[in-house]
């Protein structure tokens, strides 16, 4: 759905909302599983989300483009601009936790 064509309704908030939600856990899941100690930068997190949501977005165009998908649905710049959004959303999520659990460990709170 395009919001500059269509204007900003409900489901324009639910697309929003549902691609920042998308991959906000991304980088959260990343460091329980003990993978972004390598990955440990803003800018790694960025390029991954931007990857994965860049590959998302190819796989809608070929389902539209050879006319497979079950859904019809296209790529939008818009998705992939709001999942690397929440993939940076989530990432200042776990430095938060990250901090906020060596505060705690330090201070015995």
């Amino acid at each position: 759905m395009d919001i500059f064509t269509y204007g900003f309704n409900k489901y324009s908030f639910i697309n929003i909302f549902g691609n920042i939600l998308l991959l906000a856990p991304l980088p959260i899941l990343l460091y329980f599983n003990d993978f972004l100690n390598k990955v440990n930068s803003l800018k790694k997190v960025i390029l991954i989300c931007f990857s994965i949501s860049l590959e998302i977005e190819i796989l809608q165009y070929l389902q539209c483009y050879f006319n497979i998908a079950f859904i019809p649905r296209g790529s939008d710049i818009l998705d992939l601009i709001f999942n690397v959004f929440g993939g940076i959303i989530g990432y200042f999520i776990m430095n938060i936790y990250i901090k906020l659990k060596i505060y705690i460990k330090n201070n015995k709170v």
